[in-house]
């Protein structure tokens, strides 16, 4: 049974998601995977469960689409299309070998159409018209792509196209973990990537029968996504994503030695991932951490001290009676204080272990006393002795 604890995918993936915290140790996998690098992170957290040389830029070949929905489901949300845009299919993206919807060249889709053959069938032909639709050019979405990668402090990853086919693009199990954690807040992706067979009826009535390349949709429970790869340089990749209860796990293999290799080694992952594993809120966001807390030469002599963020994290099963909270307050707390102002930090332990912090923070404005109500408490206080 393993003892060290869970941990945060990276502490720069935290800070950019959260207001806490957590200390970061490494697990080696205690079972055999083929695949040259592997991590398992809970989707929430962010925290690292499992991992397998995941510092190591490898390529991904179509794995990079993790990417391309992030853009897609962002640009989405921000308002740059609609699901019922229409799009032109140029010769260009109707020319894309490798996976695809086979477009037809002239014609016009609706772009719900083409993200979800892109979701559910990684269509290279349906990616790079969206691409072109979204950023005016494929080589303007590849630009992006690379500039959202470091933003998301993925240093080590470089992206030369938006498909992957044909493509030096490449990075860690760690970063692509990163990618696909942000693209799981998007939670309608999982309702196209979920999808294992569909008849695609294109505008002038000709039908293509579409595969999800991700058999795990179909054949491990509850797994809902995200996309898999495989070119020569690449070998197999795969990026999976499985939700039991309230733990969402993403499992990241690369450069299997073959397509079962890449499954399996995903199963072994998850499946470790939830046996061993539970995702617990342990303060939430507002909750009241201290009551009346003194504070002098203010308006108001006392104020509620509460959390910023919530806390969320993976445990271990049977961990969580060892939990404990330590507020640690800063040494003199003086008027004036604006709501939301750092007043401490709460710590946040599994025995001796540090596993977490938060903001604890004003929950109210107390304003600094005048010259003259600091003369009426002196009163008062001399009057009533």
């Amino acid at each position: 049974m393993k003892k060290c604890l869970v941990v945060l995918l990276s502490i720069a993936m935290i800070i950019s998601c959260c207001a806490f915290t957590a200390t970061a140790v490494s697990q080696t996998p205690p079972f055999e995977l083929s695949s040259l690098s592997a991590i398992s992170i809970d989707a929430g957290t962010g925290q690292v469960l499992m991992e397998k040389d995941a510092d190591t830029p490898r390529p991904i070949a179509g794995a990079v689409k993790v990417m391309s929905l992030l853009l897609f489901y962002e640009a989405l949300e921000n308002g740059q299309f609609t699901l019922q845009d229409e799009v032109h299919i140029s010769q260009q993206a109707a020319s894309m070998g490798g996976t695809q919807a086979f477009l037809e060249s002239g014609g016009t889709y609706t772009a719900e159409q083409l993200l979800y053959t892109v979701c559910m069938a990684s269509a290279n032909d349906s990616t790079v018209a969206l691409a072109e639709k979204i950023f005016g050019s494929e080589q303007s979405m590849v630009a992006r792509m690379n500039e959202r990668a470091q933003e998301l402090g993925c240093t080590q990853t470089t992206f030369d196209n938006t498909t992957g086919l044909d493509s030096a693009s490449a990075t860690t199990a760690r970063e692509l973990a990163i990618i696909a954690q942000e693209l799981c807040k998007h939670r309608a992706v999982f309702t196209n990537t979920a999808e294992y067979l569909h008849t695609f009826t294109h505008p002038t009535g000709r039908v293509t029968e579409l595969v999800n390349a991700n058999r795990l949709v179909r054949f491990y429970q509850n797994c809902d996504g995200l996309m898999t790869g495989s070119s020569a340089q690449a070998q197999y990749a795969g990026v999976f994503t499985a939700k039991r209860g309230d733990l969402r796990l993403i499992a990241v293999t690369l450069q299997a030695k073959d397509s079962n290799s890449r499954f399996e080694d995903a199963k072994k992952l998850l499946d470790d991932g939830f046996a061993n594993y539970t995702s617990r809120v342990v303060v939430r966001k507002g909750e009241v951490l201290q009551k009346d807390v003194a504070i002098s030469g203010g308006s108001v002599k006392a104020i509620d001290i509460e959390a910023k963020e919530e806390i969320r994290v993976t445990l271990q099963k049977g961990d969580e009676k060892q939990i404990r909270k330590e507020l640690e307050l800063k040494p003199e707390l003086v008027a004036p204080i604006l709501k939301g102002d750092v007043l401490g930090t709460l710590h946040v332990y599994i025995g001796d272990t540090e596993i977490a912090t938060v903001d604890a923070v004003a929950s109210a404005e107390i304003t600094e006393l005048s010259f003259m109500a600091v003369l009426r408490r002196i009163a008062i206080f001399w009057i009533r002795g």
